[in-house]
């Protein structure tokens, strides 16, 4: 559910954009800007080099969609992107990975470099947060006997 809403956000964007940049952040190996292509707009995707070389062996680019190694936390990625007729920008299951203040900076230099554009983004609440924390280890070792 959470990628058809990412998508019908983004479609809802390029039906008054059509030549807009795509930027899936955060991408993975996930493949929401190409369900999304209208055949006009620019794709590009963002994540960290590792995963952008995994990504180029699995999913070559064409001339309409660039691949960015960055973190997504230092924003001179944005220089690559073509937001001169609009910007769309995805988070699927990334922002819970962020600080406030990281998510916050982040949203607001969007907001700066691409007025105009559409930032879509889910989260989880404090229990998800809970759910999500590797489980403790119990005080006691246990090989030490009890």
């Amino acid at each position: 559910m959470r990628q058809l809403d990412m998508q019908g956000e983004v479609r809802d964007y390029l039906a008054s954009h059509p030549y807009a940049a795509v930027v899936n952040m955060g991408c993975g190996l996930d493949q929401t800007g190409r369900a999304c292509d209208n055949g006009r707009c620019k794709l590009y995707n963002v994540d960290m080099p590792d995963v952008i070389n995994m990504r180029e062996q699995l999913f070559p680019t064409d001339w309409r969609e660039t691949d960015i190694k960055s973190n997504l936390n230092d924003h001179a990625w944005m220089e690559q992107v073509d937001g001169l007729d609009g910007a769309v920008f995805f988070a699927a299951g990334v922002f819970h990975y962020l600080t406030t203040w990281q998510a916050r900076t982040l949203a607001c230099e969007l907001a700066r470099r691409f007025p105009g554009g559409r930032l879509v983004f889910d989260t989880i609440g404090r229990l998800g947060r809970l759910l999500m924390r590797p489980p403790r280890r119990d005080v006691r070792d246990a090989r030490q006997p009890h």
